[in-house]
């Protein structure tokens, strides 16, 4: 089995799928973050 790379600098999902990349969707923490108080570092 071949490991997936990261898509570190690539900006569109189209290329991540079209270059089979890894990717991982934190939609939701994203989300979280922006909707509940505290500090993230």
């Amino acid at each position: 089995m071949e490991r997936k790379l990261y898509p570190i600098g690539i900006q569109t999902f189209e290329r991540i799928r079209k270059e089979d990349k890894f990717y991982v969707d934190k939609t939701e923490y994203v989300y979280r973050m922006t909707h509940t108080d505290g500090t993230y570092f």
